[in-house]
């Protein structure tokens, strides 16, 4: 659902879109976890997510010219499904085991490659480059983090867990600024201290 909500629309907005999995992992973790976090926390996700939606856009402008269109609703298909991957990741660990999983996990994505190869295969193609070694630096670096994810969740609450690993972005944002020396608009620097701010609060009750 992302590569296709990315695909059909702009990414700042759909970026912003499918920033809103925390909300949908709360409301699962609400609804069949019996989870209950304090008014604050609830405070601090939405700080979170406010964050994240002024992280993703480019230009605030965009908001003003907004269309429902379709990929709108790839990346609400795309949140949500996230925030029920995390919800039943969560269910998943509590009894079986976050290192398991993760093995389920990295076969999970070879079926999506194979899905998407099968749908869009004008595109499936392979290069070796020398690049290629950043990207297997990158996926050793991604897959670690969901294994820290994966152990978070094991004695965390599903509800304060993703929003907090969410802030993920603002890393992104400061390392693009300071490695690819993109450029960062004020919006964005409000939005990466909204996340901060809004992660402390979540921390904190």
């Amino acid at each position: 659902f992302e590569f296709f909500a990315l695909e059909k629309g702009k990414l700042s907005l759909t970026g912003s879109v499918l920033n809103m999995y925390p909300f949908f992992t709360l409301v699962f973790a609400s609804l069949f976890l019996g989870e209950s976090i304090s008014i604050f926390a609830k405070v601090g996700v939405g700080i979170i997510l406010f964050g994240l939606i002024l992280i993703s856009l480019e230009n605030l402008s965009e908001l003003k010219n907004f269309k429902i269109k379709n990929w709108l609703f790839w990346g609400l298909a795309g949140a949500l499904a996230t925030g029920f991957g995390d919800f039943l990741i969560k269910a998943m660990v509590a009894d079986f085991n976050p290192y398991s999983y993760s093995l389920a996990f990295v076969i999970g994505w070879i079926i999506v490659s194979v899905v998407l190869g099968i749908c869009d295969r004008k595109n499936v193609k392979f290069n070796f480059s020398k690049d290629f070694l950043y990207l297997c630096l990158g996926t050793i670096f991604l897959f670690s983090g969901y294994i820290f994810l994966h152990l978070a969740l094991k004695d965390g609450l599903v509800s304060v867990v993703t929003p907090i690993t969410s802030a993920s972005a603002v890393i992104s944002l400061l390392l693009a600024f300071v490695w690819l020396k993109e450029r960062i608009f004020k919006h964005q620097l409000v939005g990466a201290i909204l996340v901060i701010a809004g992660v402390i609060v979540v921390s904190s009750f």
